[in-house]
């Protein structure tokens, strides 16, 4: 099943968002829990603590008329007291609305009985005639005294509870505020790290397969046709396939050019050798004298014949890198046996031009394990270049040095330098710099592909105008290496 790019960040935005979504219905859920708790307890025990003040406020206005109902015998007083104690009825009937609890019910049950007892005791007082004095009515002896004592005891005990009740309230809307807060803050955090992992998995899903894209165009720049693999089910997946596509194809052409070159190069061979007999029997002019023009023609035309036999060589011995059929004889040696005769040819021909040779090494060089002429083909690709980049009054630097278990070769000049932009091509089959002169742009591939074969490294530096520097790096000979084969590398821009 192919689950494209936009499938994916839509399902990253929608387990983010349902996340957040998850952590505001908690949050919600949590304040409708807090909302009910408050409104019960204002809507009951607040309620309940002012009814019973109010409840206290009455019985002391009732208490009050019937000690002055008692005293005096008026009944303007008992009219009163009447009326308080209808009013507290009423509101001891509101207070059993408001109570929450049984504990409450039955306290308020109590307090209306007692209430009752007063009244009845009343009623009774009512057909006496006799007055009473304040200290009668307040005596031990009075039982009146003593239920309205415990009405007012009744009274405050329903106040303390309820007073209790609240604070336990205030205390679980605190306690339920901290959790969800709590709980809030973790879900948020969490939907955060979720966020970013589920970021970082699709930006991975879709930067992984680009950077696989990039190296192979890459690889296809240099003439590498490997196949890109892309494990992904998306669009990245299609274009890795049609890059493939294109890679094949691309592959097959260079194939093609690389057997029909091969093929030229190979037919180039024989006519190229009688050539040369040609021009050497006309040469020793054993087929008649030749004019001094004449001498001066055939002069050129061996120049242009091993012109062309060197290019022949040099593009045969790119084929066996890429077939992998290139063979090495590894010897012991002094890297000096081979740049001393090298740098001498170079001086003779750096003369003619007037361009100053500079040669210099470490006292102690490292033997190092080579195909000599191999390595000499290397060394006088690099010096050719040299001189040819070289104008007038130049000079060329040639330095081998000791590099820990490495020999180095610097050939460095004073002359036109590359352009930034070519030097990442610059060891590319047939790729040729913007201001390169003429040539067959083989023979760095070539100098690349040698040194690779014998496990090292070649490098530039160059500044256009100010000239440039190859470096070469090869392994040292140890006691223990035998002199073996080596396998071919193939050289950048060459399949291998």
């Amino acid at each position: 099943m192919r689950f494209s790019i936009y499938n994916k960040l839509v399902s990253g935005f929608v387990v983010v968002i349902g996340l957040m979504i998850a952590a505001n219905v908690y949050v919600l859920w949590q304040l409708n829990d807090v909302t009910k708790i408050t409104s019960r307890t204002f809507q009951n025990d607040v309620r309940s603590i002012n009814l019973a003040k109010q409840l206290q406020t009455i019985l002391f206005e009732e208490d009050r008329h019937a000690l002055k109902f008692l005293v005096s015998r008026d009944t303007t007083y008992f009219t009163l007291y009447n009326d308080q104690s209808n009013l507290f009825d009423q509101y001891l009937d509101s207070l059993y609305e408001a109570a929450p609890t049984n504990t409450e019910v039955g306290l308020i049950f109590d307090l209306r009985q007692r209430h009752t007892w007063t009244r009845k005791s009343m009623m009774t007082e009512t057909t006496k005639k006799q007055r009473l004095s304040v200290e009668q009515i307040s005596s031990q002896d009075h039982p009146r005294s003593d239920t309205v004592e415990a009405l007012y005891a009744g009274l405050n005990q329903l106040i303390r509870l309820n007073e209790e009740e609240v604070g336990a309230s205030v205390a679980n809307v605190n306690e339920t505020m901290v959790r969800s807060t709590n709980v809030a803050w973790l879900i948020t955090v969490g939907a955060l790290l979720v966020a970013l992992c589920v970021a970082l998995f699709i930006t991975g899903t879709i930067v992984r397969p680009i950077r696989a894209l990039i190296r192979g165009t890459e690889n296809i720049a240099r003439g590498v046709f490997d196949p890109i693999e892309v494990k992904s089910r998306d669009e990245m997946a299609l274009l890795a396939a049609a890059v493939n596509e294109m890679s094949l194809k691309l592959k097959q052409i260079n194939d093609m050019k690389t057997e029909m070159l091969h093929h030229i190069s190979h037919e180039l061979r024989t006519p190229l050798q009688t050539m040369l007999s040609a021009q050497y029997l006309l040469a020793d002019q054993k087929r008649g004298t030749l004019t001094p023009e004449q001498m001066r023609l055939v002069a050129s035309i061996k120049e242009g014949v091993k012109k062309l036999t060197h290019f022949s060589n040099q593009f045969l011995d790119i084929q066996k890198v890429e077939h992998g059929s290139m063979e090495y004889s590894f010897i012991r040696t002094n890297i000096l046996s081979l740049l001393e005769p090298a740098v001498h040819d170079l001086q003779i021909v750096a003369a003619q031009k007037e361009v100053n040779v500079e040669f210099s090494h470490d006292t102690e060089l490292p033997d190092i394990l080579v195909d000599t002429e191999k390595i000499s083909q290397v060394i006088s690709n690099l010096l050719s270049n040299a001189i040819k980049y070289t104008d007038s009054g130049g000079t060329i630097r040639v330095r081998a040095t000791a590099q820990k278990k490495r020999l180095r070769i610097d050939v460095g000049d004073t002359g036109a330098g590359i352009p930034k932009e070519d030097l990442p091509r610059i060891f590319t089959k047939f790729y040729q710099a913007k201001n390169a002169r003429k040539g067959t742009g083989i023979g760095l591939a070539l100098v690349k592909a040698l040194v690779e074969g014998h496990h090292g490294t070649v490098s530039v530096e160059s500044e256009l105008g100010a000239g440039t520097t190859f470096t070469i790096e090869l392994p040292a000979a140890t006691a223990e290496k035998k002199e073996t084969p080596v396998e071919s590398v193939a050289p950048e821009g060459m399949p291998s």
